[in-house]
């Protein structure tokens, strides 16, 4: 998974922290403290590095000053939803490694 191979925060956009963020985490090989964001611009202010997911319907409606920021990095579906996982495009400015490297698998 993208968090193992890079280290960052987990970060939920638009979904709570309910049954559909824990089906998420059953997942994961360690637990972990994930952040939940419900507003677009807390996009652009949470600390890097930071993974972001949401329901591919909220990524496709953020607003353009947000969106030019962020970049997709994989989509899946789960549980007959389509989801994505993006980061901010800052992320990758500093590093050797580009945004598809850091793609391990999708969903």
């Amino acid at each position: 998974m993208m968090q193992q191979q890079n280290q960052g925060d987990l970060v939920f956009y638009k979904i709570g922290d309910d049954a559909e963020a824990i089906k998420f985490m059953a997942n994961l090989d360690k637990p972990i403290q994930p952040k939940f964001v419900n507003f677009p611009e807390a996009i652009l202010n949470c600390k890097e590095p930071a993974y972001f997911i949401s329901k591919d319907k909220d990524f496709g409606n953020l607003p353009k000053d947000v969106a030019q920021h962020v970049k997709l990095l994989a989509s899946g579906k789960m549980d007959g939803d389509n989801y994505v996982v993006f980061a901010r495009i800052e992320m990758f400015r500093n590093t050797s490694e580009s945004a598809e490297a850091v793609i391990g698998e999708s969903l």
